[in-house]
């Protein structure tokens, strides 16, 4: 008799793990996802006529495993695939930001030359380079003086995350500075940058002033792989589909109810509608805290700040944004609730329906505001126009705002802390048939190319244990 093995969460880690346990035919797959669909943010709305649009803009990055890669790759034919990367003259994803009331297309990273205080901040920045080495960093505000100094990173770096978090840096963990590029500064025009790319303790942390000019021996070599005909919603349909011919068994609109320990070990996970017993081993990559409490874990004192709501207004507009190349821009001014704007037709060749170019404004907004979604459609127009990107005569025919499931993660100190202990919590259990998968399923575990690299290693080691 084939013994069970359950993964919870319908998103890329589950879907992942899924793939690479069903190549092994000794067990039966179980795969559970609470929503209608597949996917997590890979997913998509479906207007009819007017076509369909990501979550977001999303695309598959390598990791380096070639098993792993070559699982994403297979799921669409070669040609079919649009390329992004630093090598061979591939086009790449351009990425912008809105900053100090102007579009920057140079760069993805605050270029700060235009200031009046130019010469203040350089100076600044160069002293503190000496002490860099030493410095030790457990907040966004720490980890921003250990790179640039204090002067930047109280008139530059502060007044951005507040403006995008409505929270300090210095009450946000050091992963936020990897949520948008703030890694980097720009500070030197392009005739000294050329020089300092020789030094790798500089320019790891100096911006190039401008993204077109770089190359592989600077971006590196991995690929971005997106379908030419629009959108990422395609790959989740087709890893569905060979999940379905390797036999998983998908259970949608289903939740994990109780978990039954006997000995150390999950005996039964018991559905809404189901049961599934004889269990070998859980992969969870759904929310711990869901977890904890299934594991009656009792835990006092935990603080964890909410996040504001993921809004995204999709558009289809008559002519292009005046974006130049840029895939998608952010928004680093204060007074907006705009995070970023996605140019499909710049990410995906094929992004184009009906004569029309679609486009994402996605937002960051309070919940108590979710009650007038008109409010917030006309907000992110106007938004739009303000940053001064529609063409002349451009015109919206199309325009539906989504509030989306899954809350905008934010990575404030508090909140790390308080999935760390939720986590250790649920490892000081010790189920010896437990395996935590996806975000923070250990520490500092945030981000979809690792987080991909560790369910492989996980699962693989398991796969070569039994």
């Amino acid at each position: 008799m084939r013994k069970d093995i359950v993964i919870v969460g319908g998103g890329i880690a589950g879907l992942l793990s899924a793939s690479l346990l069903a190549q092994n035919k000794k067990y039966n797959i179980h795969l559970v996802e609470r929503s209608d669909k597949l996917g997590g943010l890979l997913k998509c709305f479906d207007y009819g006529k007017n076509g369909k649009f990501d979550y977001g803009a999303h695309n598959i990055l390598e990791t380096g495993i070639e098993d792993l890669d070559e699982i994403l790759r297979s799921l669409l034919p070669k040609d079919e695939w649009q390329v992004s990367s630093a090598i061979n003259g591939q086009k790449r994803a351009l990425t912008g930001i809105y900053f100090d009331g102007k579009l920057q297309k140079n760069s993805p990273f605050i270029d700060l030359r235009h200031r009046k205080n130019i010469d203040e901040l350089r100076v600044d920045f160069l002293k503190n380079f000496e002490k860099t080495k030493s410095m030790k960093y457990t907040t966004a505000y720490e980890y921003a003086k250990s790179l640039f100094g204090k002067k930047i990173t109280k008139e530059a770096i502060a007044p951005t995350f507040e403006a995008l978090y409505g929270v300090h840096p210095k009450n946000m963990d050091y992963m936020a500075m990897f949520l948008t590029p703030f890694v980097r500064v720009g500070l030197f025009d392009e005739k000294i940058m050329k020089d300092l790319l020789g030094t790798k303790e500089l320019s790891s942390i100096l911006s190039y002033p401008e993204q077109k000019n770089l190359g592989s021996d600077i971006l590196g070599v991995k690929k971005a792989y997106y379908p030419k005909k629009y959108g990422i919603y395609r790959v989740i349909e087709a890893l569905k589909k060979e999940l379905e011919k390797k036999g998983v068994n998908i259970y949608l609109e289903d939740e994990v109810k109780e978990i039954k320990l006997k000995d150390k070990k999950i005996s039964e996970v018991v559905l809404s509608n189901s049961s599934i017993k004889n269990v070998k081993q859980l992969f969870w990559t759904a929310g711990h805290l869901v977890l904890k409490n299934l594991l009656n874990i009792k835990l006092e004192n935990l603080k964890f700040q909410q996040p504001p709501k993921t809004v995204i207004t999709n558009l289809l507009l008559t002519k292009k944004l005046k974006v130049g190349d840029l895939s998608y821009f952010y928004n680093y001014d204060k007074g907006y609730k705009t995070f970023r704007v996605d140019n499909y037709i710049n990410y995906c060749s094929g992004a184009k329906r009906r004569g029309l170019y679609p486009i994402s404004i996605e937002m960051l907004v309070n919940p108590s505001e979710l009650n007038d979604i008109d409010k917030i459609t006309k907000t992110a127009i106007k938004e739009l126009s303000t940053f001064d990107v529609l063409a002349k005569d451009c015109k919206i025919k199309f325009a539906k705002t989504e509030v989306l499931d899954y809350g905008f993660p934010l990575l404030s100190k508090d909140n790390i802390e308080t999935m760390d202990k939720v986590r250790d919590s649920i490892l000081d259990k010790n189920i010896k048939n437990l395996t935590l998968l996806g975000i923070l399923s250990q520490k500092d575990l945030f981000f979809e190319s690792d987080i991909k690299k560790d369910l492989y290693l996980k699962v693989k080691g398991f796969l070569n244990d039994n």
